[in-house]
């Protein structure tokens, strides 16, 4: 019986390579998509931290500040910085005209 020789690169043609591929790059690829999707995450958080941090406390119950702009009254279209836990807190500051 006569042996023959397999040229290697034929072997990486068609639905030999595709299989490869599927098995060998295929939970490198989820992987991947998961940590991509953990990162995203991770930074996400850590904006929010950050957003929070940036945000001024009241001094009265330790929430935090938000601008808002007067709707009705002597100061309309005026801006101050309020607790976010009003009604409960009615701390507020008027801000300086811009």
């Amino acid at each position: 019986m006569e042996r023959t020789l397999v040229d290697p690169l034929s072997l990486l043609a068609g639905p030999v390579l595709a299989y490869w591929w599927a098995i060998a790059l295929e939970p490198s690829w989820h992987t991947h998509a998961a940590h991509v999707e953990h990162v995203r995450a991770l930074r996400a958080g850590r904006e929010r931290a950050e957003a929070a941090l940036r945000q001024p406390a009241c001094p009265h119950c330790g929430g935090t500040l938000d601008e808002y702009v007067y709707k009705t009254g002597v100061h309309i279209g005026q801006a101050f910085q309020g607790c976010t836990r009003f009604p409960a807190c009615r701390y507020r500051v008027d801000l300086p005209a811009r």
